[in-house]
């Protein structure tokens, strides 16, 4: 950004995205990290809180989402273990 501070990390294999690609918040916090692979989202995309916590995560396939995705609470937690048991 205009101070300076890293934003993005992303890996080139023969010109293509291969590997991780990490985003950060400003304060230099991981973001999310998605891994690539012969340019396409392949493995799993996490996404986390400014606290560093894990706030979501989906696994792709040849740039094809898995299943739904998991959100996670603050401790955590499958959020929707935590609803199924508050019920």
């Amino acid at each position: 950004d205009e101070q300076g501070r890293l934003m993005m990390e992303v890996n080139f294999k023969n010109g293509l995205l291969d590997g991780p690609t990490k985003e950060y918040y400003p304060d230099g916090t991981l973001r999310r990290l998605m891994e690539y692979q012969n340019d396409q989202i392949h493995g799993f995309v996490r996404e986390y809180n400014k606290d560093g916590s894990l706030r979501f995560e989906r696994q792709y396939i040849n740039n094809e989402a898995v299943g739904m995705g998991e959100p996670y609470d603050f401790d955590l937690n499958l959020a929707v273990e935590l609803q199924n048991r508050s019920k």
